[in-house]
């Protein structure tokens, strides 16, 4: 995986990374000039088994690494002022599927933690507050590593143990407020532009005799407290595909 940019007006792409390992979850700086992105790569380049975090230029030059640990760093998301990153990470717990919320400021320095885990909880997606104040999260709950879902039998025979996933949010003091509580699972939560309202996807499974056989993904729209939810769009051909989004 590769990061790219594209001009929405000339359909021009340019390829920003071209390396043999994954770059993915890319976020602009506010001002326009930067990406920052999750890679997983070594010192030298080689593929790596956690992630670090790097910016690059619009242009695809003055690569920096942000990051440094034999841990994951991943999920990176610039402040709307351009001073700090929020990621997820699990250099705290040191333990693979137990990521939590830290923030940094923009050039990688000064790294705080702003929430903590306990069992297999575990902490991802994070979304700033219009406003800077805040940062949104999708926290597993689950009673076994998350990563487990990736195993196709017990995702289908053992959800009962890989839910609920919620949605959070933490302000720069590190407290924590839950604003969804569903039986299933509901993240990738996002601000409005105005900070209004949020957006998150909520995953409603479709269980037959025990069995996991699919689920329902619906784009849930709420107000900053969680109250007022509401589906934004219709059940339709298209409901058990919809994944990704944005203001």
């Amino acid at each position: 995986w590769d990061i790219y940019v594209m001009d929405i007006e000339t359909g021009e792409i340019t390829r920003l990374t071209e390396n043999y390992v994954i770059d993915a979850h890319p976020d602009w700086s506010p001002d326009g000039s930067q990406i920052v992105f999750g890679s997983f790569r070594d010192a030298e380049g080689n593929p790596s088994g956690a992630a670090d975090i790097f910016t690059v230029s619009v242009e695809g030059t003055d690569l920096t690494r942000l990051t440094d640990s034999i841990w994951e760093d991943n999920d990176p998301e610039w402040s709307p002022d351009g001073t700090m990153i929020a990621f997820k990470s699990n250099r705290n717990t040191q333990q693979a599927a137990r990521e939590e919320i830290f923030v940094m400021d923009a050039d990688g320095s000064s790294v705080v933690r702003l929430t903590t885990t306990t069992g297999w909880q575990s902490d991802h997606d994070p979304s700033w507050n219009t406003d800077g104040s805040s940062v949104l999260f999708s926290r597993y709950e689950g009673e076994r590593p998350w990563t487990d879902s990736a195993d196709l039998s017990v995702f289908q025979w053992q959800w009962q143990e890989l839910i609920p996933w919620n949605v959070y949010e933490v302000d720069l003091s590190g407290i924590v407020t839950k604003l969804t509580s569903v039986e299933y699972a509901a993240g990738l939560p996002v601000f409005s532009i105005d900070g209004s309202s949020v957006l998150f996807l909520r995953l409603d499974f479709i269980i037959s005799d025990d069995q996991l056989v699919g689920s329902y993904h619906r784009l849930i729209l709420m107000d900053t407290d969680g109250n007022n939810q509401q589906q934004l769009i219709p059940d339709d051909s298209h409901t058990s595909t919809m994944e990704y989004f944005d203001w």
